[in-house]
């Protein structure tokens, strides 16, 4: 099993930005599948209405099955996008459709 650094994987508490909008950065880049997928999950899940998150990772893959994920949201709105060693996914959540 792979090692990982505990303290660069652990992610940010939300930040409040005014009275409604939140901002979150989560670093994946060295966190082991799956626990890289249950963590996006769980910070997304924890998302309020206005709320903004940036997640940073290594694998393609992994972006793939997370923004499969997010698909299936339609209170979400993200954008995604890859450099050499890097992707990033952007995420904002919209109001809440029920």
């Amino acid at each position: 099993m792979p090692v990982y650094n505990q303290r660069r994987a652990e992610t940010n508490q939300w930040e409040a930005k005014g009275t409604v909008e939140r901002r979150r950065r989560i670093n994946l880049e060295d966190m082991p599948w799956p626990m890289n997928i249950l963590k996006f999950n769980q910070a997304v899940s924890e998302m309020k209405p206005g709320d903004h998150m940036i997640a940073f990772l290594k694998d393609a893959d992994v972006m793939a099955n997370l923004l499969r994920l997010l698909r299936h949201r339609p209170d979400m709105k993200f954008t995604t996008s890859t450099s050499d060693e890097k992707c990033r996914i952007e995420v904002k959540m919209e109001k809440r459709i029920l």
